[in-house]
């Protein structure tokens, strides 16, 4: 029973995590639902409430001890070969230097505060671990990609149907009657405009253009593995509008996050094909008709001047250098961290005269600011383990073009990203991927069980990885 309740939120979670933006944009300003408070906060935090619920079914589903006695089958089952301790010490390890960090650098707006730095600098990896947790059979771990990639494929062409009929017509259903700008506590403008230009950059159903630019390169990857797996025009034609889309939200980071998932996957490729037989030629024919489409949609545009700033972007880009300087600048000056929640978009929420917002346009910085530097390292490790982990566990089968490559590709991807710009700040990027990390790194579905099925084993058993 719990199992299928797990199940099923899982769906729900993943089917509407792309849509969070639109759809509580139009519920607490369309319909005019934030003047009650808690509803509307319960409303924004829709996807949080329902992980925090999965994690307790987690742990109620996986409690190892019953009227037979130990269950291994039924174990919090994070040692394992997929996910190792190494992983969860470190996220461990991060988790407590956050909340040491409150007891040494105490926010201004204190708790409200630190709770905002906490849900934007940990949540998904509490929901990595608790996905990681789970236990999901082979038909559920495809299903569950499914609903996410099926997803992604409705919102990438809603997003584009919005495009063309212009975003100026979001308006009607409560996006603010603005432009390049974000306010806490305020509906989102309907479009963010290329500096300089009239010209509206595509933000889909998102909260802007990098925040679905970073949720373009996270599920790109996984088209091209479901393009590669089925051969279907169906798949190919969602890739080349997903393509279309990452140009048009003008995102550098973006573009530069997918060239380096090309890059990477055709290095892989390349070092593979000296163990196995594999259809070079067919394979960088795709992968090059890929990069091919992709330049003849942006090389058009950059003939026009215009468009020329509007890649370049010469005002933001001094902006960004002088924005990293002064996070440098105060990473020197208080090298443990001036207290999580005191820079981002956390600190966005809390900005006042005399407390200003620090932005830092890349995430490592900004976790510096906040945590230290230790804190910066830790979180790399984080990144790093879970990464090698995914393709140790993709290359060393012959099938190696799989779904743990892909994903590895796409937290790669978002990584890169993250370098130019907070890209790890958007729940709905996020969440998608590291629910979907976490599933595809849990323990192996449980075996038939004895007597009802119920199988008396010591509790540390080791276990068939498979």
């Amino acid at each position: 029973m719990l199992e299928k309740i797990i199940s099923r939120s899982s769906i729900v979670l993943l089917a509407l995590l792309p849509f969070h933006a639109i759809v509580v944009t139009f519920l607490n300003y369309g319909l005019n639902l934030q003047q009650f408070k808690i509803l509307s906060l319960s409303l924004s935090s829709w996807k949080e409430i329902l992980i925090v619920l999965i994690g307790i079914l987690t742990v109620c589903h996986s409690c190892p001890i019953s009227k037979y006695g130990v269950n291994s089958d039924r174990n919090l089952n994070f040692l394992n070969k997929k996910i190792p301790v190494f992983t969860g010490m470190t996220i461990g390890g991060f988790a407590f230097l956050a909340f040491l960090s409150y007891c040494y650098a105490k926010p201004a707006f204190g708790i409200s505060q630190w709770v905002w730095g906490f849900r934007y600098d940990f949540f998904f990896l509490i929901t990595f671990l608790i996905f990681s947790l789970n236990t999901f059979n082979k038909k559920e771990i495809y299903k569950l990609i499914n609903i996410a990639l099926f997803s992604s494929a409705i919102a990438i062409l809603l997003g584009l149907i919005i495009f063309v009929i212009r975003p100026e017509n979001l308006i009607l259903i409560g996006f603010r009657n603005d432009w390049s700008t974000w306010y806490p506590n305020q509906a989102l403008a309907f479009c963010q405009k290329i500096e300089n230009s009239d010209f509206c950059r595509l933000s889909g159903t998102f909260a802007g253009p990098n925040q679905y630019g970073a949720y373009l390169i996270v599920v790109l990857p996984l088209i091209i593995w479901k393009f590669l797996e089925k051969k279907s025009k169906f798949w190919f034609s969602i890739g080349f509008l997903a393509l279309i889309s990452l140009v048009l939200t003008f995102s550098r980071s973006a573009w530069i996050a997918f060239v380096t998932e090309i890059l990477i996957l055709l290095i892989i490729y390349i070092y593979k094909k000296y163990e196995f037989k594999i259809n070079l030629k067919k394979f960088f024919t795709i992968f090059l008709s890929i990069i091919i489409i992709f330049l003849l949609i942006l090389f058009p545009l950059v003939k026009f001047t215009k468009f020329q700033n509007s890649i370049l972007k010469p005002e933001s880009t001094s902006q960004h250098f002088e924005l990293m300087q002064n996070a440098i600048r105060i990473i020197k000056e208080n090298s443990f961290g001036i207290g999580l929640g005191m820079a981002g978009p956390a600190s966005y929420r809390f900005e006042n005269e005399n407390n200003k917002a620090i932005i830092t346009e890349n995430w490592y910085l900004q976790l510096a600011v906040e945590l230290g530097i230790i804190g910066m390292i830790l979180f790399m490790i984080i990144l790093g383990q879970i990464i090698f982990q995914n393709l140790k566990n993709s290359l060393k089968q012959k099938e190696y073009l799989n779904e743990n490559l892909f994903i590895a590709l796409s937290l790669i991807g978002l990584a890169t990203a993250s370098i130019f710009l907070h890209n790890f700040e958007d729940s709905s990027t996020v969440l998608t991927l590291f629910t979907l990390l976490g599933i595809l790194n849990s323990p192996p579905c449980p075996r038939s069980l004895e007597r009802e099925g119920v199988k008396k084993v010591p509790l540390f058993e080791e276990r068939d990885l498979g």
